[in-house]
């Protein structure tokens, strides 16, 4: 039976829903990689890898669900063929719908996603035989694929250091293969006249699949959050304009920071992170310095609030 109207709506809607879960995992592996400083940590190799497969395969089942024109009276038995974890057979399975052709270094990034997500995903548990596989598997792909390398033995041991030159070959692989889906979703979706390519505004999904960047790089989209937080910092520092907010900032003593480990926090806020140095050391001085941190805690949270409009007034 051919879907009606309404349900190609639905489809519509419920596809672009996915895509932009889609972008949500693939978004988050990338702000992770770009926080690695090695890859030493199984836990953001883990996170790293679990949130990319999971990312990838939805955007490739989104694609497969459309190309292969699913009616209602086949809804089910499509669903059942599509419980399927293995990114490389996902795309095999594409290729028969539609001709996207990967580089040899796209493939081989799908083959390990369906290697971790397969065998590794679980294989701690299993502790006696366990031998860090997914880690392995991951730094085989980087030594493999990444030029000018670099070690640190300080640790007794050979670390791989995550360089920004790393970050930009994954980010650029990661996202020229995205583009490639997500161009195919698009096509394909506008020939059916169904909307599933849709991104919600200023989603994550927004962010990596309608800007190519330079080199179709997801690490350059990293780099250019970076610079709008440095600029942000810049305005608020170095601004003569009369600003409310700003206005109020200034009437607000600020606590007497470590002058030293100021760059270091703001390092830390421009990869997403809040320092736990920071937060031990505002905790530290709220004790030695605020008589009142309630009333501290309400002026503060007026910062960054956007259900408040600062007038003249109310900054008196």
């Amino acid at each position: 039976m051919l879907l009606n109207e309404e349900n190609l709506l639905r489809k519509s809607i419920i596809m672009a829903n996915e895509l932009d879960v889609a972008g949500e995992f693939i978004y988050s592996a990338i702000i992770k990689l770009d926080k690695m400083q090695h890859f030493e940590q199984v836990a953001d190799d883990f996170y790293f890898l679990y949130h990319l497969a999971v990312g990838i395969e939805r955007v490739q089942k989104i694609l497969l669900f459309i190309v292969n024109d699913v009616q209602e009276t086949e809804l089910k038995e499509f669903l059942v063929k599509l419980k399927s974890h293995n990114h490389k057979s996902l795309h095999d399975k594409i290729m028969k719908k539609v001709n996207i052709s990967l580089s040899k270094e796209q493939m081989e990034l799908l083959m390990l996603l369906s290697n971790f997500y397969k065998d590794e995903r679980y294989r701690r548990f299993d502790f006696l035989s366990y031998e860090f596989d997914d880690k392995k598997i991951l730094l085989d792909f980087i030594c493999d694929n990444c030029n000018n390398l670099k070690f640190d033995y300080s640790q007794g041991k050979k670390i791989l250091l995550n360089t920004i030159g790393i970050k930009e070959h994954l980010g650029r692989v990661i996202g020229r293969l995205c583009h490639k889906y997500y161009e195919a979703i698009k096509l394909e979706s506008e020939k059916r006249n169904i909307y599933a390519y849709e991104l919600r505004y200023g989603s994550p999904a927004e962010k990596l699949f309608c800007e190519k960047g330079r080199n179709n790089s997801y690490q350059n989209k990293v780099e250019k959050e970076k610079r709008a937080i440095k600029e942000l910092l810049l305005y608020i520092r170095n601004s003569n304009e009369d600003n409310e907010l700003i206005n109020y900032m200034n009437e607000i003593d600020p606590l007497p920071l470590d002058n030293s480990l100021i760059q270091d926090y703001i390092a830390d806020l421009c990869c997403g992170n809040v320092s736990i140095n920071l937060l031990g050391e505002i905790d530290f001085l709220y004790k030695e310095f605020v008589n009142n941190s309630y009333e501290r805690e309400q002026k503060l949270s007026l910062i960054g609030d956007k259900g408040v409009i600062f007038t003249y007034e109310s900054c008196l």
